[in-house]
């Protein structure tokens, strides 16, 4: 069996990684940004309770370490509870999956049904196939643009690459003259 780090140490690891970031950026590009608060069961049952079905165990888990992060990974934001199932940022994801579905690629892409969005860019929604198979816990993520640009096996190897995603712009940001 393997064995994952914590949600916590994670959680940690993106609050540093992003603090780097937003230091190597000097205000250019990425202001700082860390998560809200932990959330409680009461946030997770009211988001299931909008949502009408529970959320992905991992994503669950992640919301209990941050509920929400705002410029996430430098780009987008991850819902919190409270913005599950309502409000601007979910509205911007549904009007999205609406033109994706209506507009975009079919081929390959699970059963709209089956989704729900847990971090929206300005250009991208990615969303947790609840009618996806099971993969150490976790459901798939997939990052829907005008196709679907990236997919994971869970949250946690979502979160992974976006804890890769945030030392590549880091160094990035390094290397440019200020």
């Amino acid at each position: 069996m393997t064995t994952h780090p914590r949600w916590d140490v994670l959680m940690g690891e993106m609050i540093l990684r992003r603090n780097a970031l937003a230091e190597a950026s000097a205000g250019r590009v990425f202001g700082p940004s860390i998560p809200g608060p932990r959330a409680t069961e009461s946030d997770i049952a009211g988001a299931e309770s909008r949502l009408g079905h529970p959320l992905d165990a991992h994503h669950a888990a992640l919301l209990r370490e941050g509920n929400g992060y705002v410029d996430v990974f430098g780009f987008g934001d991850l819902l919190s509870t409270d913005d599950l199932g309502q409000g601007d940022r979910w509205a911007q994801a549904q009007e999205f999956l609406l033109n994706f579905y209506e507009f975009g690629p079919l081929d390959g892409c699970p059963p709209r049904e089956g989704l729900y969005p847990f971090h929206v860019g300005d250009e991208d929604v990615y969303v947790i196939d609840m009618g996806g198979a099971l993969t150490g816990g976790g459901h798939p993520v997939l990052r829907l643009a005008d196709q679907i640009v990236d997919q994971w096996p869970n949250a946690y190897e979502y979160w992974l690459a976006g804890l890769t995603t945030v030392d590549r712009f880091t160094a990035r940001m390094a290397a440019e003259p200020r």
